[in-house]
Order: structure tokens, then C-alpha cells, then sequence
């Protein structure tokens, strides 16, 4: 920004002085102002004609009053006009506005530089000390992911080391020469549980048992089957038997004989065999009490080596009080659920034990070429069950 004066500023004041004088010399005559359109002065110097005109007019100017000289209009132009000037004024104090606004705001500036000084110090030496925590913070971390780059290095190490130990370790234990086939003895399983039974309302006496044997499925179900046949004799139906016999059970009361009809069917499907039963019961002092017994055994091959067989049994106990015929009053059901179910169940546990011992005598060190050999004509000591 230039405060120095400009030739157009020249031209402006010599045309605004101009504007004034004439303004102050209002009476003066044309010939008095000075011409603005270029002209010399020889256009002053009136001429021949003029002369003649004169002449002429004077002796009629004796006659008629004198007139007054017309007044010779002045030639405006756009620099001499008063509007031209006005606008250009107005331009010209628009613009020195503008340069006092920015003069205002650079003065504003430097007060605020002046004021704000320690505060802009102060404002930088608390942004230099966080930018030097942060660094700081960053090395720390930076430590820390270099120690942990460096601890999983190790860790990936030695996981690699442990690999190739174990497929060594695998490859010595896979050679059939160093295993150790070690003799597994049959695992048996026996439970009991008496629950109630809302559908029948009555109590129930459930029988679980797990044998496992060391021969072949068809082995297994031949000795099994054989040993049903001993006791029992053949129905009308193929593969089914039957037997009706009197048993003797020891109870707090003293011993309790029941009238009991056993039916026994094989069913074969492949690769299991289940052999079915259900038993009637009555007690002959006391025909109203019905006792009843359905079971199952179930026969597999071993999962965990084919070539053996896993034999499992399930049974329950109950009275029978489904009949609408027969009449059973509260004292006879509670002598039948607290002594004759419980002497029953005892009975039928020790024939379980029984013969899972028989079982695991005979199909355990056996072979099968053992099976084909007849059995003598002998019952079990718990064979009436």
C-alpha cells in the first residue's frame, strides 16, 4: 500500500481547484475563463465579419437598448463533470476505507501479539512437555512389543521342539513289537434302583447290568441262548420259550413261595442280538397280588475291539394292579411294596450276580470252538428264577 501521490491524484486536484474557482467567479464573462477544449488564443481575435456585423449593429444598437451578450456554454466532459468527480470521490473514499479496515486489523493483530506473548509461551511449553510424555509412552511401548516379539520367538521355538519330540515319541509307541498288550479283565457293572412310578402307582424296582465278554456276537449268543434252553421248554413260536415254575424267597415275614410263568424270545438282526422275557407272579396265600417283570438282553459287538462282545440287561419289577377284577386294598398293596417286592428283588439281584460270574468264567478264556461242546444237563444254583 503506496501513500505517494499518483498522477491521476495530480489531474483530480488541478480539475477540483478548477471546479472551485469558477464556482467562486459566478459573474465573470466567458472570455474570463480559461478553455478547456485545446484552443489557442488567436480564437479570441474577433473576425473581419464580426467587424462588419459590429459596425452595423452599432448604429442600430443607437436605436434599440443594448443587449447583453450571450454566454458561451462551457464544454463538460467526463473529467470536468461534477458527477464524474462525485463518483470518482466516492470511489476514492470506498477504497480509503478499505485501507483504514485493514490498517484497524493489522493494529489489532499487533495488540493481540503484544498481549498474548506469555500466553502463547506457556501454550508451547505445555504442548512440548505432552509431546514428550508421548514419546516417551511410545517408547515404552515400543519396549514392550520388542520383548514380546522376542518372548514368542522363544515360545514358537520351543513348541517346535516339542512337535518333533512327540512325532518321535509316536513313531517309537506305533511299532507293534514295543507295545504292551495288557490283559484287560472284564469291567461289571450292576445297579438297582427303586423308584415309584406315577403312571402305575406303585413302586418300581429297576435292574441294570453291564458284562463284557471275550469271544465273537455269534459265540456270546449261543452260550446265552443254551443256557435259557437248560430249564425252560420250547413254545409254538420259533425261537421262544417257556417255564412255569414255584420259588421260594426269604423275607422278614419268613419265606414267601410264588407261582411264576417266564416267556423267553430271541430276536437276531445282524450285528446284535435281544433276547426278551416277561414273568407273571402270584403268591398263592394271596391270589389278588399280581407281581410282573419285563426285561431285556441286549447283545453287541465291543467298541472298543469288535471281536469281543458287550452284554447288557434291563429289568423291572412291579405290582401289577391294572386288573379292574380284582380287588386290592391299601393293607395288601403295602404288604406286597414293603415285603414281597423287596424279598423279590433280592432274589433276582443274586441270580444277576450269579450269572454274570457264569458268563465271564465260561466266555472269557473259552474259544470258540469251546461253545459247540454240550453242556451237561445241570441248573444253576439260581435257576428257578
Amino acid at each position: 500500500m503506496s501513500f505517494l501521490v499518483t498522477e491521476d491524484d495530480t489531474s483530480i486536484l488541478s480539475e477540483a481547484f478548477a471546479f472551485i474557482d469558477e464556482a467562486c467567479s459566478g459573474g465573470s464573462s466567458p472570455a474570463g475563463l480559461e478553455s478547456t477544449d485545446g484552443d489557442s488564443g488567436l480564437d479570441a481575435i474577433p473576425s473581419l465579419n464580426i467587424l462588419e456585423v459590429n459596425e452595423e449593429g452599432a448604429k442600430d444598437n443607437r436605436r434599440e437598448p443594448k443587449q447583453k451578450p450571450a454566454r458561451k456554454r462551457r464544454v463538460r466532459s467526463a473529467e470536468t463533470s461534477s458527477t464524474g468527480l462525485q463518483r470518482r470521490k466516492r470511489a476514492e473514499l470506498a477504497s480509503l476505507r478499505e485501507q483504514a479496515q485493514e490498517l484497524e486489523g493489522v493494529l489489532v493483530q499487533m495488540q493481540r501479539g503484544v498481549v498474548a506473548g506469555p500466553l502463547t509461551e506457556r501454550a508451547s511449553e505445555e504442548r512440548d512437555s505432552r509431546r514428550c510424555e508421548w514419546y516417551r509412552h511410545a517408547l515404552e511401548q515400543c519396549q514392550l512389543r520388542l520383548q514380546a516379539e522376542k518372548t514368542n520367538r522363544q515360545l514358537k521355538s520351543i513348541l517346535k521342539k516339542q512337535a518333533k519330540v512327540h512325532e518321535a515319541l509316536n513313531g517309537v509307541l506305533q511299532k507293534r513289537s514295543t507295545l504292551y498288550h495288557k490283559q484287560s479283565s472284564p469291567s461289571i457293572n450292576s445297579s438297582v434302583v427303586c423308584n415309584y412310578d406315577q403312571r402305575r402307582q406303585t413302586k418300581v424296582v429297576e435292574f441294570e447290568t453291564t458284562t463284557p465278554l471275550g469271544c465273537s456276537l455269534q459265540d456270546a449268543t449261543a452260550f446265552v441262548w443254551r443256557n435259557f434252553q437248560i430249564d425252560r421248554v420250547r413254545s409254538f413260536h420259533p425261537n421262544t420259550l417257556l417255564k412255569k415254575v414255584v420259588i421260594t424267597m426269604p423275607s422278614r415275614n419268613g419265606a414267601i413261595q410264588a407261582e411264576k410263568l417266564n416267556y423267553v424270545r430271541k430276536h437276531e438282526d445282524g450285528d446284535q442280538t435281544l433276547i426278551s422275557w416277561a414273568d407273571l407272579m402270584v403268591l398263592p396265600t394271596k391270589s389278588e397280588l399280581h407281581f410282573r417283570a419285563e426285561g431285556l438282553i441286549l447283545l453287541t459287538p465291543s467298541q472298543a475291539d469288535p471281536k469281543q462282545t458287550l452284554l447288557r440287561s434291563f429289568l423291572k419289577l412291579y405290582l401289577d394292579n391294572n386288573s379292574a377284577s380284582l380287588y386290592v386294598g391299601p393293607e395288601d398293596i403295602a404288604y406286597a411294596q414293603d415285603i414281597v417286592l423287596g424279598a423279590m428283588a433280592a432274589k433276582i439281584r443274586m441270580f444277576w450276580q450269579s450269572f454274570q460270574n457264569m458268563l465271564i468264567e465260561e466266555a472269557g478264556p473259552a474259544s470258540s470252538d469251546a461253545f459247540s461242546v454240550a453242556y451237561p444237563d445241570t441248573r444253576s444254583p439260581l435257576g428257578d428264577i
